[in-house]
């Protein structure tokens, strides 16, 4: 070797043990120790040195004296007769060292992008998903049977279209489920002015004849007498008219006494105790009642000047009871005990 080597002033002792390391002659480094340098005295044998005494020059990876990886410039140098190789030389590590920086700063960069990218896609998914999560929200609710569902989608695109849409469809389903409610609710009253309500639970339930056997029940036929000489006075359309109010008096004095009415008919009034709800005195009840259709008759007597009277006729016992018809059906009881009732009023009449 002709230079000087910088290792060797920068730090002598670990360059000596770096030498022993490598398999360099023990004489050779203690030489080197006495004469303070390594000038004439370490053999340089490393493949680019090789290489220059040959005549060839180029830029390689190799080993040097020390055993140590460096990146290793050589080339030859003719002087007179004699031919030098001239290396320069530095380790892989410290060359490469800007490039390995270069690299972590790129990673490092690369990697805050990406998560800067990501992050900003979640919120920008967020956003942008936010109206679709309303919309199928809305969808949940209306599907789970709400009605009053509405979607807050104020944008001017195509989302804030859909809301509007979706809106106005709920809408539109709420109003066709309250028109349908209250015409359910509508039909409900007229089939329950119709049938008692132990049929309208039976017919509900899929029994269309709703028919039931009743082991104790009291029942009430009356009949209106005077009818035929209170229309010719007053004449049918004024008697008809006037002729609801009693009715209707009768209807709710029912209501009262616990009676369901079962129907009328012309100048007859048929009620029963004990169809629907159980009651250990509907007896007294029914009892009851006819008292308060005679009071009602009176009432009628004096306000208009008639002379209705009421037969009324009440047992009490076993009886059946059923819908009659399909289209325009009515609710019918049927048994001895009515039979009776009704012999009991034509008999008074």
């Amino acid at each position: 070797m002709r230079s000087r080597s910088r290792f060797m002033y920068a730090n002598p002792g670990d360059f000596l043990d770096g030498l022993r390391k490598s398999g360099v002659n023990p004489s050779i480094i203690s030489r080197i120790e006495r004469q303070g340098n390594v000038m004439t005295l370490l053999p340089v044998n490393s493949e680019g040195a090789i290489l220059a005494l040959r005549g060839q020059s180029g830029i390689m990876r190799t080993m040097d004296y020390r055993g140590t990886e460096v990146l290793s410039a050589y080339g030859p140098l003719e002087l007179d007769s004699l031919r030098w190789a001239v290396l320069a030389e530095i380790d892989s590590e410290e060359a490469f060292a800007p490039v390995r920086e270069f690299g972590k700063k790129v990673m490092v960069f690369g990697t805050g992008m990406a998560l800067t990218v990501t992050l900003l896609a979640l919120v920008a998914s967020h956003f942008l998903t936010r109206p679709l999560r309303a919309l199928a929200e809305g969808v949940r609710k209306v599907g789970a049977g709400q009605t009053e569902v509405v979607v807050n989608l104020r944008t001017r695109d195509e989302f804030g279209d859909l809301g509007r849409a979706f809106n106005a469809m709920a809408a539109s389903i709420k109003e066709q489920k309250d028109k349908l409610q209250r015409q359910i609710s509508e039909n409900l009253e007229l089939l329950h002015g119709i049938l008692p309500a132990s049929a309208v639970v039976l017919r509900q339930g899929g029994d269309t004849k709703a028919n039931r056997q009743f082991t104790d029940v009291t029942v009430l036929f009356a009949e209106i007498v005077g009818l035929d000489d209170f229309s010719a006075r007053e004449g049918e359309a004024r008697a008809i008219l006037v002729l609801g109010d009693p009715v209707s008096a009768f209807d709710e004095a029912a209501e009262k006494a616990g009676v369901e009415k079962v129907k009328t008919t012309g100048g007859s009034y048929l009620a029963a105790s004990g169809l629907s709800v159980t009651r250990p005195d509907h007896c007294r009840r029914v009892i009851q009642f006819a008292k308060e259709m005679t009071r009602i008759a009176g009432v009628f007597n004096r306000d208009h000047k008639a002379v209705l009277k009421l037969s009324i006729g009440i047992n009490t016992g076993p009886i059946a009871g059923g819908v009659v018809g399909s289209r325009k059906f009515l609710y019918e009881l049927w048994g001895e005990t009515i039979s009776i009732a009704r012999l009991i009023t034509r008999d008074m009449s």
